[in-house]
């Protein structure tokens, strides 16, 4: 063990034990300890939870070569999840998601506000969705750098798990735009390049929707993770459909997600 750690939020559903799952397989693969946090509404909880939560992953199918840690504090998901896995020293999230249902498909997921509470990377999984070794990553760019930065984090994952990267982007008409889009791409290139990853281009036609398009490219291309980062200039930004739409996709593809607003790097 090598000290890196993942939180993992923790509501006793069946979406959260799958979540653990996939906690299990990727900290395996890092040589990582895995945090499982339950929050609670008061401290006289703790006690009961912590017996609980230490009884769900002390159950034989948990058992898979990772050290769980149990962990229940008082708090909110949207404020505390951050506080621990700062805390803790963590550098990944992992979460599931019920879906958007009702009105927070006006108002936005959870999972989008949890995105917009830390500047770690989240691996969003849904309900249902069995692990599979992650052996194609679609990587969607468009003509900003915020799209960019989540380059980093995406060959992280390629690395461990040897997997392929499938950068995915939209031919532009206007010549500006395609100017920077020629940048960007040139970017990603050098930067997979430098880190040893596989890497391919793929630009589609402007015509139809982006997020339809990365989803249906993502099942042809049997991709078993689409990373992206979050970036919204409106005054309401939990009403970014694109990312709600890609961390809901159809085809239950996990999705790795970083707030791009809290990071930078100086080749961007």
């Amino acid at each position: 063990m090598n000290g890196k750690s993942y939180v993992v939020p923790f509501d006793f559903s069946p979406v959260a034990e799958g979540a653990v799952h996939h906690g299990i397989c990727l900290a395996r693969e890092a040589d990582a300890k895995l945090i499982v946090l339950h929050l609670v509404s008061s401290e006289s909880k703790i006690a009961q939870k912590k017996h609980e939560l230490t009884n769900i992953l002390n159950r034989s199918e948990f058992h898979r070569g990772v050290d769980l840690v149990p962990m229940v504090r008082v708090g909110s998901i949207f404020e505390d999840i951050n506080k621990v896995a700062v805390e803790q020293g963590s550098t990944k999230i992992i979460m599931g998601t019920h879906g958007a249902l009702g009105m927070q498909k006006v108002f936005g997921s959870n999972a989008i506000k949890v995105v917009k509470s830390t500047g770690l990377p989240i691996y969003i999984v849904q309900e249902s969705r069995k692990w599979e070794d992650i052996k194609n990553i679609v990587v969607p760019i468009d003509t900003s750098k915020e799209s960019i930065q989540i380059i980093a984090h995406a060959a992280d994952i390629a690395f461990l798990f040897k997997a392929k990267i499938l950068v995915v982007g939209e031919l532009q008409k206007d010549e500006d735009a395609s100017r920077q889009m020629k940048t960007r791409i040139k970017i990603v290139e050098d930067k997979f390049q430098s880190l040893g990853v596989d890497a391919s281009i793929h630009l589609f036609d402007q015509a139809g929707s982006f997020s339809k398009k990365i989803i249906e490219y993502s099942k042809e291309n049997n991709a078993q993770l689409i990373a992206t980062a979050y970036f919204s200039e409106s005054l309401i930004p939990v009403l970014d459909n694109f990312h709600q739409g890609l961390i809901m996709n159809e085809a239950k593809i996990p999705v790795l997600i970083i707030q791009s607003q809290e990071v930078s790097f100086s080749y961007y």
